[in-house]
């Protein structure tokens, strides 16, 4: 009897934790071929548009999204774009990315293309090119985030760099979907 009221308890608690927190449910597609990627994940949330906006294109939220960084510095800027550089230190491995962001209100949409990629090492396979966007869509009664990246790269992956890669890009759309409910979180205190 003890056993059975534990299990029904377990399962009651489960339901609650699930039915009032903002864990958004993620959606992820990976593809690849030999020399190239895309990758695009998306969910919902209730936060309001413009702050999901806001939060990728804020440089003082992607500092929590882009944990893995040293350093995230913004090397130009203007009205409704900039250019950041992306530094990675671990230990005998150093990778320095900048990216130029455009922030299309109109569209709810944030474009971004890679303009420089060094690494000291080639423990990543290098990368000709990287583009994407993140964009705010209304779903019913919440806002749908979208993000998406295509990467083209001087040569094919191995099969051990190509797992790096995805699991390296899924964690980043956990990472910005845990944000996002943490954000939301703090907004109802």
């Amino acid at each position: 009897m003890k056993k059975k009221t534990l299990i029904v308890l377990s399962f009651l608690v489960i339901f609650i934790i699930n039915l009032f927190s903002e864990i958004p449910s993620l959606s992820i597609i990976f593809n690849d071929d030999d020399n190239s990627y895309s990758a695009t994940f998306y969910f919902t949330s209730s936060l309001d548009k413009e702050l999901l906006l806001k939060i990728y294109y804020d440089i003082n939220h992607f500092k929590h999204i882009y944990r893995q960084f040293n350093t995230i510095k913004i090397l130009q800027e203007s009205d409704n774009w900039y250019r950041v550089s992306f530094i990675n230190k671990t230990g005998f491995y150093v990778l320095n990315t900048v990216y130029k962001k455009i922030f299309y209100k109109e569209e709810n949409k944030i474009t971004f293309v890679m303009e420089k990629y060094d690494q000291n090492r080639d423990i990543l396979p290098e990368l000709i090119s990287s583009t994407g966007y993140y964009a705010v869509e209304k779903a019913d009664a919440k806002n749908k985030v979208i993000y998406h990246q295509d990467t083209k790269l001087l040569r094919s992956c191995n099969p051990v760099q190509k797992i790096l890669i995805r699991k390296n890009l899924e964690k980043f759309a956990v990472t910005m979907a845990d944000y996002i409910s943490q954000v939301k979180s703090q907004q109802k205190k």
